[in-house]
């Protein structure tokens, strides 16, 4: 759900970011690594959500809920450990 709520503000962001790469001029080369990248970030995007969607509507949502709180403990853990600084 925030891929879908996330949409807007990344193309706006990706358009003003193109906008300063047309300004500082653009190579041949460098057009196609970025059409490359748009095309395949477009693709994938689409897929991820598209199999997110067929995903929840056959399964529940537990499964992000235990991950999200492993991934938490995790990080708790790491934190309480030394070894990530909580800044």
């Amino acid at each position: 759900f925030s891929f879908l709520l996330a949409i807007p503000a990344i193309t706006l962001t990706g358009l003003v970011e193109l906008a300063d790469v047309f300004q500082q001029g653009l190579e041949a080369t460098q057009l196609v690594s970025l059409m490359a990248g748009f095309i395949s970030s477009a693709i994938l995007s689409y897929v991820a959500i598209d199999w997110l969607l067929r995903y929840l509507q056959t399964q529940s949502t537990w499964i992000f809920v235990w991950y999200r709180l492993a991934f938490g403990a995790a990080i708790l853990s790491a934190i309480a450990a030394g070894v990530l600084r909580n800044t």
